[in-house]
């Protein structure tokens, strides 16, 4: 390997300067290499060559480290310490070309899969526990924190920005300088979010697009985008399912996933920034009975659906209040949300199970074949059975 004078300066820095940033007089430094030159040694000789390698190592170890530290409080606080592989068991959703993080006791099972760049960080969890427990995270990045709640809800407290509850299938987003986040997990229960990061340089990209987040950086405290968390939209669950479903190889899979969280990022401040103000008020009662009619709606797709007028009564609402409420919390009507629950729910047992395309057809609610695969190809761009043959 011919070794260039700018590498063998980053040597000196890296293993002849102090680290910290404040150094004191008379204080020797904190990484200093042990290897001395041998007398005859060139500008380039074996001995720089050594300590080039020694930093390589040194950098490798840096990347190597988690971004966000987690301590986990149960009784008393203790930080996390993470293996680096997933267990042999494991079999939920991968993030191709992520480094893994793996812890497991008695009492839980952490599985984080992330990638890191110097735009963005993109982080699947995985938890499970089996008593209740609450995590702390701490990140010292400025940027914008966003999460998406794939399954379970989960209570947050973050220091500066107080609570915020999310349900499942819902987005929450905040701007901070450095954040410190509790959350509270209950037994018995698995939880899964995909937390994107957006560092300072992608979000002075948007700033003709967005103005608002010029002024971003003049708020001391961790400033909520979101004012309350929101469902996603058909179009920000297509982009999660395809960072998830990347088709590219690691060599690619880069290029891709930065296309989509630029993606991701441009409809989450759509929706927060350009989104027309709300024409209705409803309050906690009826939004409580909105979310509980979508419940029941979705709650077994291959049965007929009850009629509007019987959905309303079921959660003691009246039918506009139902209608245009739903609209207003999930971005859709009535009957495009079970659609679209059915479509989502047909994808996944085509990928995941053998059954036959019939009885995923009676599964999803559709009483005919011919029907069931026009609905699929209108919905995706591709038939049941092309899935199956990728």
């Amino acid at each position: 390997m011919q070794v260039r004078p700018d590498h063998v300066l980053l040597t000196n820095l890296l293993l002849h300067n102090r680290l910290d940033k404040h150094p004191k007089k008379n204080k020797k430094p904190k990484f200093v290499s042990k290897i001395k030159p041998r007398k005859g040694d060139t500008d380039f000789s074996q001995f720089q060559k050594t300590n080039l390698k020694i930093a390589a190592i040194f950098l490798f170890l840096i990347t190597l480290k988690i971004v966000m530290p987690i301590y986990l409080n149960n009784n008393f606080e203790s930080k996390i310490e993470f293996g680096d592989r997933l267990p042999v068991s494991y079999s939920g959703p991968l993030l191709k070309g992520s480094n893994v993080l793996y812890f497991a006791k008695d009492t839980c099972q952490l599985i984080i899969q992330e990638i890191i760049t110097d735009l963005y960080t993109l982080r699947l969890n995985v938890f499970r526990f089996l008593e209740t427990v609450t995590l702390r995270s701490v990140s010292q990045k400025e940027g914008i924190h966003s999460r998406i709640l794939l399954k379970g809800n989960l209570h947050h407290r973050i220091k500066g920005a107080g609570r915020i509850n999310l349900r499942e299938g819902e987005f929450t987003m905040f701007w901070a300088d450095s954040a410190n986040c509790k959350c509270r997990f209950e037994e018995n229960v698995e939880y899964r979010t995909l937390d994107i990061f957006y560092g300072p340089q992608l979000i002075q990209q948007l700033i003709p697009f967005f103005p608002e987040l010029k002024y971003l950086d003049r708020d001391e405290h961790p400033k909520q985008l979101v004012k309350n968390p929101c469902f996603i939209t058909p179009l920000m669950s297509d982009i999660t399912r395809q960072i998830m479903e990347c088709p590219f190889d690691e060599s690619t899979s880069q290029f891709y996933f930065e296309l989509k969280v630029r993606e991701y990022l441009f409809l989450m401040l759509e929706h927060i920034y350009r989104r027309p103000p709300s024409r209705y008020r409803f309050t906690p009662y009826e939004t409580a009975c909105i979310i509980k009619a979508h419940q029941l709606l979705l709650e077994d797709v291959s049965k007929k659906p009850l009629s509007l007028r019987m959905l309303a009564k079921a959660v003691a609402i009246n039918e506009f209040k139902l209608k245009a409420g739903f609209r207003q919390l999930f971005g859709m009507s009535i009957f495009d949300c079970l659609h679209e629950a059915r479509m989502q729910k047909a994808r996944e047992l085509l990928l995941s199970t053998n059954d036959p395309i019939k009885q995923i057809c009676e599964l999803t609610g559709y009483p005919r074949m011919t029907n069931f695969i026009t609905a699929f190809r209108r919905r995706f761009g591709y038939t049941p059975g092309s899935i199956r043959r990728k």
